[in-house]
């Protein structure tokens, strides 16, 4: 950090204060980017962003993100009108600036432009529902699951979300990739401590759990 040697920690913030330890990891040049839950990119960063992907040869793949959303867009382009910024097309309309579209195409731009260019990192998404209707959120683990990949840009996702769709949808989703490429870990307080535990929950045993009501949110 800012040119020194810091120990790497396990920070856990709770009522009381926060209890801190260090942690032995073998150092390495993985770099970890955080995407926070009220997170909202401004249209010159993206469009720095999807400049880069650019020039990977990946727009592609950023338009297909963005067709989750919606079918009908088209294109995608950078303008510097006014400013750089990503203009978005939809079929029989003009080329429109992304700040006009809703939180899901700006939530769904950050992520995959992250993806795509950090590749070999570590990725946190705090709150990975935000934005994301619940209609479309089994195709957008599936992208997601697919851009992560090792074959594609090799990034560790962890994210964290409350809603029991959006556990649903990851649970429909990995059905069609490798059990060993995705977990499910549900974190709870233990009342006779008060400390933060987990639950690791492999996912045939939280597929039965959902389907039973059953509390798997750390309730």
């Amino acid at each position: 950090i800012e040119g020194k040697e810091v120990p790497i920690l396990d920070l856990m913030a709770h009522k009381k204060g926060t209890t801190i330890k260090e942690l032995n990891i073998p150092v390495n040049n993985t770099s970890v980017k955080f995407i926070p839950a009220s997170s909202r990119r401004t249209s010159s960063i993206l469009a720095r962003d999807y400049g880069v992907a650019e020039k990977k040869g990946k727009e592609d793949k950023v338009l297909e993100a963005l067709k989750i959303i919606d079918e009908n867009i088209e294109a995608i382009k950078i303008s510097v009108i006014g400013g750089a910024h990503i203009e978005i097309k939809r079929i029989d309309e003009n080329f429109m600036p992304v700040s006009l579209f809703g939180d899901a195409i700006n939530k769904i731009l950050n992520i995959v432009l992250t993806l795509i260019n950090n590749n070999g990192d570590i990725l946190l998404i705090d709150e990975i529902e935000n934005g994301i209707h619940y209609k479309i959120q089994k195709d957008f683990w599936k992208f997601i699951f697919s851009l992560s990949h090792k074959n594609m840009f090799d990034v560790q996702i962890f994210a964290t979300t409350h809603s029991l769709e959006m556990i649903n949808a990851f649970i429909e989703a990995s059905k069609d990739i490798d059990p060993k490429d995705c977990s499910y870990f549900e974190l709870f307080k233990k009342k006779s401590s008060g400390n933060i535990e987990y639950n690791l929950h492999d996912l045939e045993t939280l597929s039965f759990e959902l389907s039973k009501e059953m509390n798997v949110r750390g309730e």
